[in-house]
């Protein structure tokens, strides 16, 4: 039986220093083979004229053996990233307290991460022909890298680097990616049974197509649907539960807040209002559709990837102010955006906001520059996308990015900010960073055809009503 805790979609972020420049020059050689040729393919001929693969001596395309992010079951998404501090030109972004160069691994998997580290890492060393996971030739840049062949230690390095998401949203929760493989797989053998007895099906009644669907589905080869096919339920037990123990938490704290926390919440108001006065928002002399190598990275399938760098206001105030948000987000994410959706945005896979901790010792507190990293994989152009996030989410856009800074002038929090859409959208471009390698997992499927497919294999077995039927249709 289908068990949504047990596949609950999580969220793996990896970040570690890198051992000096020599290795880093080397990592980005690696990298780049990877990521111009991630799913394990020759380049194709237009990324060679695009100059976008990695040539040989000979001129000919170099094919990537070292790390096939699709040979690592239970993934949705992954990418790796160079975060080093430096501005597009090249330049220190704060040329007296540069931050040294990191290495971030992140990836959308299911179940335990221990589990899958451990899956990943016996699978690596397998000696099983035709696995390409070195995760040394990537790894082996940063410090302190233990190596594979010493399974324990490795995965108890990569869970040292981890970072805990401050949120975490996934536009299919809890739905693991097998199941995600299976669904497309039946949706599409459903679509095509329908186009070749297209005349027969038009004169069925709603309840005889869907009997017939049901039985076509029932004779397909068991290579065709992994699994099984019982109706998996989207919401169990536990996720009322999850709710309504929110909503009263939300009660408690609203009691709280109007009773003994209410002179620090006037406080805390009155020291936001005094900040926004002071802050400084940062202007940039730079096109909103700059960026010329991040702009030829994108647009090649259905999902475009957003890996966004920012330092965080300095002061206790605005890293608490930023951490009560966050956990605010990450909340409404598990319990209530739970259908596909991140605030009437429909256009999400995946998304987190993790904080880089500044950790070096021999700075002094004050001049320690923690970062907020943000990943996201969505659908579509990265123009609409953050055109959505301005037209249906700029409250809580203003409030998470209000903390961080040169974000447009914000009042009360949550107002103004994003809603200067071309200051806003010129404010995020200047602080993407490229993704060296990014990988999907279902390149050809938006948020809504994955929940299509879902929806699809989970109503073939379930008992419907009418009404749900003909919902049921229209999705297929």
């Amino acid at each position: 039986m289908f068990d949504p805790t047990t596949y609950a979609s999580r969220a793996l972020t990896v970040a570690a220093e890198l051992d000096g420049d020599d290795k880093v020059a080397r990592l980005r050689e690696t990298l780049e083979t990877i990521g111009t040729d991630v799913v394990g393919e020759n380049p194709r001929p237009e990324r060679i004229a695009r100059g976008r693969a990695v040539l040989d001596e000979a001129g000919a395309p170099v094919r990537n053996e070292i790390f096939r992010p699709a040979q690592l079951d239970d993934t949705h998404f992954m990418r790796f990233v160079i975060v080093d501090d430096t501005l597009p030109d090249g330049t220190p972004k704060v040329p007296d307290n540069r931050l040294p160069p990191m290495l971030v691994w992140e990836c959308n998997h299911d179940g335990d991460p221990r589990d899958y580290l451990r899956k990943a890492v016996r699978k690596a060393t397998s000696g099983e022909p035709g696995v390409h996971l070195d995760f040394d030739a990537v790894f082996g840049a940063c410090k302190a890298y233990p190596g594979m062949r010493r399974e324990e230690a490795w995965i108890e390095w990569m869970m040292d680097h981890a970072i805990r998401a401050e949120a975490f949203y996934c536009g299919y929760r809890g739905v693991p990616k097998a199941k995600v493989d299976a669904a497309g797989r039946v949706h599409e053998v459903i679509r095509a049974y329908l186009d070749q007895h297209r005349q027969q099906v038009s004169a069925m009644s709603e309840a005889d197509l869907r009997r017939a669907i049901v039985a076509h589905a029932r004779s397909m080869p068991d290579d065709l649907r992994p699994g099984d096919l019982e109706a998996a339920p989207a919401r169990g037990t536990g996720f009322f539960l999850r709710k309504w123990a929110t909503l009263v938490l939300i009660g408690f704290a609203a009691f709280l807040l109007l009773t003994v926390l209410l002179p620090v919440t006037i406080w805390w108001y009155l020291t936001l209002r005094k900040h926004e006065k002071r802050d400084k928002p940062a202007l940039s002399n730079r096109a909103v559709h700059g960026m010329p190598d991040l702009i030829a990275a994108e647009d090649r399938i259905v999902q475009n990837q957003l890996t966004h760098l920012v330092d965080l206001k300095p002061g206790f105030f605005r890293y608490f102010t930023q951490r009560v948000v966050l956990f605010a987000i990450d909340q409404l994410a598990r319990v209530i955006f739970v259908n596909g959706s991140l605030g009437g945005i429909a256009s999400i896979h995946f998304a987190r906001w993790v904080i880089l901790h500044d950790r070096r010792e021999d700075i002094p507190r004050h001049r320690r520059r923690d970062r907020l990293l943000f990943f996201s994989n969505y659908d579509f152009s990265w123009d609409s996308y953050l055109g959505e996030f301005v037209d249906r989410a700029s409250g809580g856009l203003t409030a998470v990015w209000s903390n961080t800074e040169g974000y447009p002038r914000t009042r009360r929090l949550t107002e103004e900010g994003a809603d200067d859409e071309e200051t806003f959208k010129q404010w995020a471009r200047d602080r993407q960073i490229a993704s060296q390698v990014w990988w999907s997992g279902v390149r050809y499927s938006s948020v809504e055809n994955v929940n299509d497919d879902i929806a699809v294999h989970r109503g073939l077995l379930a008992d419907l009503e009418p009404a749900q039927v003909t919902r049921w249709l229209q999705r297929i």
